[in-house]
Order: structure tokens, then sequence, then C-alpha cells
């Protein structure tokens, strides 16, 4: 069960995401990498990464990224 990924993608440029291949121990796992780019040190603010996915329940799914520029 369940559904699978179709897209990812994110709107600010600060924000990379991709599909990754699945490790050899969970082939039928779907894998999603979101990195930063180097203009993200500098900003704050909040960006969404977007899953769409083939699930009638959830064909979308946005995980906010919380950028914070100040030092904890």
């Amino acid at each position: 069960g369940g559904g699978r990924i179709g897209a990812v993608n994110c709107g600010d440029g600060r924000v990379q995401v991709e599909m990754i291949d699945a490790p050899a121990n969970d082939p039928n796992g779907q894998y999603v990498a979101i990195s930063l780019s180097a203009a993200a040190k500098d900003l704050d603010g909040q960006a969404t990464v977007t899953i769409t996915t083939d699930d009638t329940i959830a064909p979308q799914i946005n995980i906010p990224v919380v950028l914070d520029g100040a030092p904890s």
C-alpha cells in the first residue's frame, strides 16, 4: 500500500530538492534529498518543499523548511 512520489520541488532557490536512489536494503523505498544553497546562510525565512504523490488521500505533501540565519 501507500502512494508513490511522482515529483518533488521547491519554489525557493535557496533550497534544492531531488529524488535520490534508494539504498540496497530498501529497494522499494523512495528517498528525497533536501539541501541548502550557499545563499541560504545569509537569509531568514521559510521555504516549502512540495512532494506530489499518486495517493488519493495525500496527493500533495508540503514540508516547511525554516531558514534561521541567526546563530543559536
